[in-house]
């Protein structure tokens, strides 16, 4: 106690108080004995919040294309999953009008063509004049293109009305549509889609229209827009409801998909920060625990014993302001570059002697 006593007149008034304080609680040994601690400088940088979430992604433009009810699917040109242009043919199919059509177009043939055969009889016995001939010739030609267009035009077809993804596909060639509700064809445009997002409501007054929104899958990226969002909130979940478009997405990004959406909310440009682990609360005020030097403190000027850490810290308060990624920014007595405890916080009061070493 001695030789605290005459160390302790040696010091200014206040830390003479604490280390009076601190004699009597923990003993004059615990007081000057270094505690080892790791440490971190405080540096300026630029720090931000962000809420992340994952949503599903949806196309703005979808078209359901259904095939006609008692048609066959003759043909499918297209697959799940192919890319399509705009008027692009997709299947081609019959009905049984068009069936029955072209039965009756062949009895016609079959009763045309005996007609121009005993036509041809009858005029090599010259039981027909020249015109007569002709004209039945004629007649038997445009016949024959009446029948080849009727062809071309006996099967229905169906065509990609937008420029997009088949979505869906659910028939297959050779199926009977009894019920045109269970065979669909979906186009989807995939170069621009949405997202529906739930957001807790502490973040309502972050949204606003054309707020940007940072989106990603599997190494790529998007950016997207707040389209519009609920103003009120969801009383059964707590949340507030945001359309987010994205206007281009990568090519791999396909309706359903689930991708990770980031939404900025705050953000500091230079602040100062310091790791989030070094600040510590007493009384619901913040603390960060500086590091001095006798050397360089005008606030001791004894001479260290033989042993004794030249370095120790003070208690300052400090304002908290946003974390990002373990780092808070903060505000108070301190600078940049100022090395503050980052570990080894337990047990350490205003005043302690430390030994910085590595943890």
């Amino acid at each position: 106690m001695f030789l605290l006593g005459v160390f302790s007149t040696h010091l200014p008034q206040v830390f003479k108080k604490s280390v009076k304080v601190m004699s009597q609680v923990l003993g004059a040994d615990a007081v000057k004995k270094s505690l080892p601690v790791g440490v971190a400088s405080l540096e300026r940088k630029d720090i931000k919040t962000e809420f992340s979430s994952h949503a599903f992604l949806r196309a703005n433009k979808e078209v359901t294309l259904r095939f006609p009810q008692n048609s066959t699917v003759k043909s499918l040109v297209v697959k799940l999953g192919d890319q399509v242009k705009k008027g692009q043919l997709l299947a081609t199919l019959s009905s049984e009008a068009q069936s029955l059509k072209s039965e009756l177009d062949n009895i016609e043939s079959q009763t045309r063509e005996i007609d121009f055969r005993v036509t041809m009889a009858l005029a090599k016995k010259e039981y027909l004049s020249k015109n007569e001939v002709s004209q039945k010739k004629l007649e038997r030609r445009a016949f024959l293109i009446r029948k080849r267009l009727g062809e071309l035009d006996s099967s229905a077809v169906l065509r990609s009305p937008i420029s997009g993804i088949v979505s869906e596909l659910s028939a297959h060639e050779g199926d009977y549509i009894d019920n045109p509700q269970n065979y669909v064809l979906k186009i989807a445009d995939t170069k621009s889609q949405s997202i529906d997002l739930y957001v807790p409501q502490n973040i309502m007054t972050h949204l606003s229209r054309n707020k940007e929104v940072f989106l990603s899958k599997s190494g790529e990226e998007a950016k997207g827009f707040v389209r519009a969002f609920a103003p009120v909130v969801d009383v059964k979940t707590g949340s507030v409801y945001a359309e987010i478009v994205v206007p281009k997405s990568p090519s791999s990004w396909l309706p359903g998909m689930y991708v990770e959406t980031k939404i900025p909310l705050q953000e500091e440009k230079g602040a100062l920060t310091a790791p989030t682990r070094s600040i510590v609360y007493d009384e619901g005020k913040a603390y960060v625990f500086v590091v001095k030097s006798k050397e360089a403190s005008s606030e001791i000027r004894a001479p260290a014993a033989e042993g004794e850490s030249l370095n120790y810290v003070k208690k300052t308060p400090v304002t908290v302001g946003i974390s990002e990624n373990g780092m808070t920014s903060i505000q108070g007595d301190v600078e940049e570059f100022d090395q503050i405890v980052s570990e080894g916080i337990s047990g350490l009061v205003d005043g302690s002697f430390v030994e910085i070493t590595s943890f």
